[in-house]
């Protein structure tokens, strides 16, 4: 037997869901640009003996959905080399250096580029962790490839102000950051803002106005 109070409180619960989703709003939380250096394209490689980083920090809480990276690779023949891409906490308060042994996410990538012609490696959040606004997180690339046939992280080369790290086997200290211009590793990152329970409160409490008035 069809229930039509049943089917009406079902409604209800699709409108104040419909309404939830639309507070929630997808974003670019960071986006470095890229743009070819006077050199022509520059960037850090990605192999055995080096990782790098880039720090970011969202300005609201938001569920991660996404990472793009601007790669190029020193094989010329082949695409497909690896590197591992994780998202990790900050050190300290931040922006400091990599936590990498606390990670949020990690994505074993194989680029698709061939040479030295950047390519937006992406890649896309399965756990959506969620970050928190005005706390610090970054985005590491790490690999095993062999040096001269390595993926390379490409510079970003703006004048803007971003946070990089980099650890290198010859740096006896690990992990090394600070501020960069232009050679921040180019990043794109898309995250959906967390509702606010104030807006979720206010679209329960018209679900269920809506629901008396029916009963009524």
């Amino acid at each position: 037997m069809f229930n039509v109070r049943s089917f009406s409180r079902g409604a209800i619960a699709v409108a104040v869901l419909a309404g939830a989703a639309q507070f929630a709003r997808a974003a670019t939380i960071l986006d470095t640009g890229l743009q070819e250096s006077f050199f022509g394209w520059v960037g850090m490689d990605i192999y055995a003996d080096q990782s790098v980083g880039i720090a970011f920090q969202p300005t609201f809480d938001c569920t991660l959905d996404s990472v793009g990276v601007w790669f190029f690779s020193n094989d010329f023949d082949n695409p497909g080399r690896t590197y591992t891409l994780k998202l990790v906490t900050d050190n300290g308060a931040g922006p400091s250096i990599p936590n990498t042994s606390n990670v949020l996410e990690s994505w074993n990538m194989a680029t698709a580029a061939v040479g030295w012609t950047p390519v937006l490696d992406q890649a896309n959040s399965s756990l959506h962790p969620l970050l928190h606004a005005n706390t610090w997180y970054w985005i590491v690339a790490e690999g095993n490839e062999p040096a001269g046939f390595d993926p390379c992280w490409v510079q970003s080369n703006t004048s803007d102000q971003y946070y990089s790290a980099i650890n290198n086997s010859a740096n006896p200290n690990g992990w090394e950051g600070g501020v960069s211009f232009g050679s921040t590793p180019g990043t794109v990152i898309n995250a959906t803002a967390v509702p606010e329970p104030a807006a979720l409160g206010t679209l329960a409490l018209l679900g269920i106005g809506s629901l008396r008035r029916r009963r009524a």
